[in-house]
């Protein structure tokens, strides 16, 4: 049976789920990355998270190592050919410090870079190891003997290999904006969780739909951080005639910041934040887009107060 997969296709997501599938399922691979990575003899894997997020910036993924001493954890940075965003190599030894300095919940924190060997050699400075595809890929294969699941694997890593050498790689932009929207995504999750947010899974848009309980028939919630607003979109009315029509429902209810705007096909209750550069590094905007979620959470807390008002109108 023949493989194929699209090397344009394949993401760095897909590769950070695939360590760590690993390091849950195979007692081998755990002693291996130990060996690896250096790790004490006695530590034994304990968890695992994908795409952890604070104000430090973005771990690709954490592993906590258990031992005597206590716990070492390693911080995944994943790289497929994206360049690295300003001060991201920094914020990963920054990150390792104030976990084992000041958050004191592990002894050691090591960071890791994940990658194809055409981008990282034996040594990238400021990381403490490399972890290459190449290296994973010859462990699959040591290991293959005629397992369909390990053949996959290894298919999986030689596309992200050749992806990585591609002479004609994803848009930069796209890559970045993705990327941006992941940061923001994984903010909202652990800060927001009430607006549920849905995760951005080739997500390169300017524009997102959040999900809140408080959504009426015909309503949406919208963020658009690229141009800094926040707005409830509502259906079934339009234009000029529409922004009348709003002004009259809810009335003394819109709050002295919240402006209307009819379009084709729906009408808008804004507020206005601050624009981010979603081609950019998302922390370099991590105060703009907390802010941002707190204007779409009031939103959804006025509709949640003033909701029986437009109900009363498509009544």
């Amino acid at each position: 049976m023949k493989i194929k997969l699209e090397a344009s296709k394949i993401r760095e997501r897909d590769l950070n789920l695939l360590l760590l599938e690993e390091m849950y399922s195979s007692a081998e691979f755990r002693q291996w990355i130990r060996e690896k990575l250096g790790l004490p003899s006695d530590a034994s894997f304990e968890c695992g998270r994908h795409m952890v997020v604070d104000a430090l910036g973005e771990s690709d993924l954490e592993l906590d190592f258990a031992s005597e001493s206590g716990v070492c954890r390693v911080l995944v940075e994943d790289k497929i050919d994206a360049r690295f965003q300003p001060d991201q190599i920094l914020r990963y030894s920054k990150r390792a410090e104030y976990y084992v300095c000041e958050k004191r919940d592990c002894i050691k924190c090591k960071t890791v870079l994940f990658a194809p060997r055409r981008y990282a050699r034996s040594k990238v400075k400021g990381f403490n190891a490399v972890l290459q595809y190449e290296e994973l890929r010859d462990w699959y294969k040591q290991r293959e003997d005629g397992d369909s699941r390990i053949s996959w694997k290894i298919a999986l890593l030689e596309t992200a290999i050749k992806k990585g050498r591609s002479s004609r790689p994803p848009k930069p932009a796209d890559e970045r904006a993705n990327k941006f929207w992941y940061g923001y995504w994984a903010m909202a999750s652990q800060e927001f969780p009430d607006l549920a947010m849905p995760e951005p899974i080739g997500k390169t848009g300017g524009f997102n739909f959040l999900f809140p309980s408080s959504l009426l028939t015909r309503v949406f919630l919208v963020d658009s951080p690229s141009k800094g607003k926040v707005a409830l979109w509502f259906g079934g009315v339009s234009g000029k005639s529409g922004e009348e029509t709003i002004r009259k429902i809810f009335g003394a209810e819109l709050e002295d910041d919240m402006s209307v705007r009819g379009t084709a096909g729906k009408v808008m209750v804004v507020l206005k934040g601050k624009e981010m550069n979603r081609r950019g590094d998302f922390f370099q905007h991590v105060e703009e887009a907390r802010a941002g979620l707190k204007l779409a959470r009031r939103l959804a807390k006025w509709l949640e107060l003033n909701g029986h008002l437009w109900r009363e109108y498509l009544s």
